[in-house]
């Protein structure tokens, strides 16, 4: 079950599926969450989250009982102890991009290690390091100006002095 309480204890998305859903009312090339049912929408939300919980984010959690890093204080541009919209956006293409399996195949050679991998005239190429990114192009593109190299969330409209936490450093 998908528990979205923003600084919830036991929070383990920060969309609900009825937010997912609205999403995807307003979006093409849905049609892998569209013919997957409720539990299987669920679960790629849940992996979803893991997936943006794996990144740093500026500031501090807002409690220390959340279980998720949103919502944060220390954070200039996110003071209302919600989620951010494009943190909420990103989770739901990268939810898309769990239920398409050519996209979860891809993670799972990257994973293995194979640094090459071609089908007919399609090659790709994978460097050491990007296991561990977005599955989905989408939710990077959402994310771009808030996530460097490195992970950490910037914002190219936030001077870099707002960026850190009340104790002076990214958790």
């Amino acid at each position: 079950m998908i528990d979205a309480t923003a600084g919830g204890a036991t929070a383990n998305s920060y969309v609900t599926l009825a937010d997912a859903e609205g999403y995807f009312a307003a979006r093409l090339g849905t049609e892998p969450w569209t013919t997957a049912d409720a539990a299987t929408r669920e679960s790629a939300l849940r992996m979803a989250t893991r997936a943006l919980e794996r990144l740093r984010w500026p500031g501090l959690r807002q409690n220390a009982m959340q279980t998720l890093s949103w919502p944060r204080t220390g954070v200039a541009w996110a003071t209302d102890g919600s989620v951010p919209q494009p943190v909420c956006d990103a989770q739901c293409e990268e939810a898309l991009a769990w239920l398409t399996p050519a996209l979860v195949r891809r993670r799972q050679l990257q994973t293995a290690g194979v640094t090459a991998a071609q089908v007919s005239d399609a090659r790709e190429t994978y460097a050491p390091g990007d296991v561990g990114t977005l599955l989905s192009a989408e939710a990077r593109a959402l994310l771009a100006g808030w996530v460097t190299l490195g992970g950490c969330l910037v914002s190219d409209a936030v001077p870099d002095e707002h960026l850190l936490g009340s104790e002076g450093g990214v958790q």
